[in-house]
């Protein structure tokens, strides 16, 4: 695909679509930060993020889950309907449903 795209970008264009690409890269880890590492939920949940925003969980009898983070248009974090609330200060997160905001999902 590299090469495709440099064949029809030409070098210059080629390299400015890499610089671009790099800096969204940066903003986007960045961005996750507050929510890359080990949590575990109030049911037994072990999650990681990892710096590219991939969730991985494991669940206490063994099943796998696996998501991704998103940076929406507005610059939320978002896993699913869930958004990260980022006005809390404590150790853990907390994550609303954007179309519910009663419903909360606690990582610590």
């Amino acid at each position: 695909i590299e090469d495709l795209l440099f064949r029809r970008l030409g070098a210059d264009g080629f390299s400015k679509l890499l610089d671009e690409a790099e800096v969204i890269t940066k903003k986007f880890q960045t961005r996750i930060k507050k929510a890359r590492g080990f949590f575990q939920t109030s049911n037994g949940i072990i999650w990681y993020v990892n710096p590219e925003g991939e969730v991985k969980g494991l669940t206490s009898d063994g099943n796998k889950i696996r998501d991704r983070i998103q940076v929406t248009d507005d610059d939320a974090l978002q896993i699913g309907p869930f958004r990260l609330d980022e006005e809390r200060s404590c150790s853990c997160i907390h994550w609303i449903r954007k179309d519910d905001p009663e419903k909360t999902w606690n990582w610590s």
